[in-house]
């Protein structure tokens, strides 16, 4: 995990600089390629037990991270990597509220406490 923590910091300041000769789009493209490519790799194409509701998760998931991939990087672009970073803070708060009302997970209050305290600091970072 530490390897994924590095690399996860590593990775916005690596846009930015390829932002000065790619388009977002084309990053993003570049992104989801190697995503397939890794996950053909290390998990196979064989025979799987898909169904029509599963596909439509996958699809809309991956319709999701395309379009966050792409904005993600519009606002690296535009906004620069740190004040991007401040705004993505508001992330985890909005995941607890998301898994809570749409998966009805259990949510712990100091989790939601917390990750709310975490988006206003974000928020007040920004805005100031």
């Amino acid at each position: 995990f530490l390897i994924a923590t590095i690399l996860y910091a590593l990775q916005p300041s690596i846009y930015k600089v390829t932002l000065e000769h790619l388009s977002p789009a084309y990053i993003a493209f570049i992104r989801v390629s190697a995503i397939l490519i890794l996950v053909t790799v290390f998990f196979g194409i064989g025979k799987h037990n898909y169904t029509t509701k599963k596909v439509s998760y996958g699809l809309s998931s991956g319709f999701i991270y395309a379009i966050e991939a792409i904005v993600g990087l519009y606002a690296i672009d535009k906004l620069g990597v740190v004040r991007t970073a401040l705004i993505t803070l508001i992330g985890p708060a909005l995941m607890y509220l998301s898994s809570y009302y749409i998966v009805k997970e259990k949510v712990r209050k100091g989790e939601m406490i917390s990750s709310l305290l975490l988006a206003g600091v974000a928020l007040f970072a920004v805005l100031t």
